[in-house]
């Protein structure tokens, strides 16, 4: 019995010295649990070139230090060569910051050596240390490191970084563990607010803070004093907080700062289905709007990720990317589904601010390359293609797929474009009934690229709407090509105005250009005989007598028949010319008529083009013209038209020698041998007859 009362007494006085000296040691006292209401844990990740920073950061927040309502907690892992402060120690330690603490291996609570802050294992230790040693009821997870869409936190000495999936594995095994329930996961890293990110962090914190572009510098001094002075604060008003007071240090990291923080439950599920809807939508329609679709994310607001190549980017606002959607492609089902996207971003949105050199950032980015090179180049960038680093956003989503369509299995077809230049619409009569009901379209189709293959598909669309017939034809386009499509009206379909509509695929059935006419035809349409004289004209109006005059006319089948036409020209009456030709209907043909006046009378003439109706012709009007200046035949030489060879048709003569036509002082009437030019020929002719006509 006194053996066991002494015992007892012993075990007494040694637990009774031990805990006096527990209270004695001020580090030890420091890392004693504490129900509080917030634990600040900050995963700060030295181990690179943001060294220096980093322990700039770690005195901000002491300068505040924990409370009893608030426990700030660090683990930071230093490298060599990036700084030397503090006592340049370079393994890992962990901190219970205190006001006034500074980052020297003295003040650790912990060294836990050298550490490989990349590994998912390694956050999920820290997470548990700080759940389990200092329990609150509200936590803030901060990591801080370098940042991109496919992970954060490179440890340089590893070589090694922390992916998405990474983190929410960490996460899941800590709440696991010690029931830890994450109320703010933030990342002072750049480019980590991407949808991609957001999915893949999980459901395992209520609020998600980052940035779209670079970050730097969060103001945690400011951050933590308001924290401390208000710790029952609402989780809309802390973010808020954040925001605003990151958004007041901007100009630490310029004009293209930003920060933003979502309702992570919200993001996960409204803004992923949106997102999933939107690409389903793009994807079902990608041969029709493939152009569109890149010109909505070329012009969408981006931001150029490290790594990537330069002058191009790979990431869009998504935000943005919806608002040129609407606005860029006519599909209310399409514009429907973005403006739901839109409105998805702006509900889960708690509070977000950019920079004046992101005008049209909203807080989310994700992953859209510019153009086919850029998303092949990313395996060569990163080392991984896109669906290896984000495996399951990939396969729980349709946005890979979108890409897929967009860059590989249609990427060729969008490197180049075609285009429909031009058309020619010739109507005929299919059944010959003699009535007009079926139309030829030929089409001109040129290309920007290599010579290739496409198929322009008409459709005759009758005057209720209804497509009655439609047909298409497949060539190959070298620069400039053309082709011919028939289409006709039903039997005893409607009559009216009718619409015809091409659509022009590439090889790779991508939808390159869309050519829609309005009431191109008149169906049914009697058929006429109709010829007509368009124009006819003469280059002078003063002609050496025994030279040539041309005359050149246009004549057209302005009916529906083939026609065998006769055209004569007459001077005052008398023929001098007559031409036969057969033109289609609708058909133009022009001619050169060369008209001698040899032994002709001096004098005016003046010159009618005329056309023999042809049988069934009723429209006679346009069946002559007349050329709309008189002709005067005179003595060679004489080009003033008075009849006489003198020093005044001489000089004339002299100021336009040496040009042609064509030339500012080319005088026609003076090219006296019709030859084009006014040149030495013309002096001798008039020389030979100088004097002549003067009485």
């Amino acid at each position: 019995m006194f053996h066991a009362r002494a015992r007892n007494i012993q075990i007494a006085v040694a637990s009774f010295i031990l805990v006096c000296s527990v209270l004695t040691n001020p580090i030890t006292q420091a890392i004693r649990p504490r129900s509080t209401e917030w634990t600040f844990m900050v995963y700060s990740c030295g181990d690179c070139d943001l060294e220096a920073y980093q322990l700039g950061y770690f005195t901000q927040m002491a300068a505040v230090g924990s409370t009893a309502d608030v426990n700030v907690v660090v683990q930071l892992d230093r490298i060599d060569g990036h700084a030397s402060s503090y006592g340049d120690w370079t393994d890992c330690k962990r901190f219970y910051l205190t006001q006034g603490l500074t980052p020297t291996a003295e003040n650790a609570i912990d060294s836990l050596g050298e550490v490989n802050m990349g590994d998912q294992t390694t956050l999920r230790e820290f997470l548990t240390w700080a759940a389990q040693d200092y329990p609150a009821n509200r936590y803030f997870v901060m990591i801080i490191g370098h940042g991109w869409l496919d992970g954060v936190c490179p440890d340089w000495t590893n070589h090694d970084i922390l992916s998405p999936l990474e983190i929410q594995w960490a996460l899941a095994q800590a709440q696991n563990t010690t029931g830890l329930e994450v109320d703010v996961i933030a990342f002072e890293a750049c480019q980590f607010s991407a949808l991609e990110v957001a999915y893949e962090v999980g459901d395992y914190a209520e609020v998600f803070i980052a940035s779209e572009e670079v970050s730097t510098h969060w103001p945690y001094n400011h951050i933590l004093s308001d924290l401390v002075t208000s710790p029952g604060m609402n989780l809309t008003s802390l973010s808020s907080m954040i925001v605003e007071h990151y958004s007041q240090f901007s100009w630490m990291g310029g004009d293209i700062m930003t920060l933003v923080a979502f309702n992570l439950s919200r993001v996960r599920t409204d803004v992923v289905n949106a997102a999933i809807s939107v690409a389903d939508l793009l994807i079902a329609n990608m041969t029709r709007l493939a152009y569109a679709i890149t010109e909505a994310a070329t012009q969408a607001e981006s931001h150029e990720p490290i790594g990537s190549i330069e002058g191009a980017a790979s990431c869009r606002d998504l935000y943005d990317f919806a608002i040129e959607l609407k606005q860029g492609i006519a599909d209310p089902v399409i514009q429907l589904a973005a403006q739901n996207l839109i409105d998805a971003i702006d509900d889960a949105c708690i509070a977000e601010w950019h920079g004046p050199g992101h005008p049209n950032f909203h807080g989310l980015y994700i992953y859209l390359p510019d153009d086919e090179g850029v998303y092949n180049a990313r395996n060569d960038i990163f080392g991984q293609t896109y669906s290896m680093a984000h495996p399951l956003w990939t396969e729980d989503t349709s946005w890979d797929e979108l890409l897929h369509e967009l860059y590989e299995t249609y990427g060729r077809g969008i490197r180049s474009r075609e285009q429909i230049t031009d058309s020619r619409f010739t109507f005929f009569d299919s059944d010959d009934d003699d009535f007009l009901d079926a139309v030829q379209l030929e089409l001109t189709v040129s290309t920007d690229g290599d010579p290739i293959n496409v198929t322009a598909q008409a459709s005759l669309i009758d005057p209720l709407g209804e497509v009655v017939d439609q047909d298409n034809v497949t060539w190959t386009i070298d620069a400039v090509e053309c082709a011919e499509i028939d289409l006709t009206m039903l039997p005893n379909g409607e009559e009216g105005w009718y619409d015809v509509e091409v659509n022009l695929y590439d090889e790779y059935g991508v939808l390159e250009d869309v050519s829609h006419w309005v009431e191109a035809a008149y169906l049914p349409e009697p058929m006429i005989h109709d010829v007509a004289i368009i124009v006819v004209t003469g280059s002078r109006t003063i002609v050496a007598e025994g030279f040539d005059e041309i005359f050149t006319l246009s004549v057209e089948n302005q009916g529906h028949y083939v026609e065998n036409l006769t055209i004569t020209l007459r001077a005052d009456g008398t023929p001098f010319n007559v031409t036969q030709i057969q033109l289609s209907g609708g058909e133009v043909c022009g001619l050169t008529v060369r008209w001698n006046t040899g032994g002709l009378s001096l004098g005016n003439y003046t010159i009618t083009a005329s056309i023999d109706p042809v049988s069934g012709e009723t429209d006679l009007l346009d069946n002559s013209l007349t050329v709309d200046h008189g002709v005067f035949v005179t003595i060679p030489g004489d080009v003033d038209g008075d009849i006489d060879v003198d020093i005044f048709d001489a000089v004339v003569l002299a100021d336009a020698y040496g040009t042609e036509d064509g030339d500012a002082k080319y005088v026609a009437n003076c090219d006296i041998d019709g030859d084009g030019d006014i040149d030495i020929f013309d002096v001798v002719i008039a020389m030979h007859n100088y004097g002549e006509g003067s009485s």
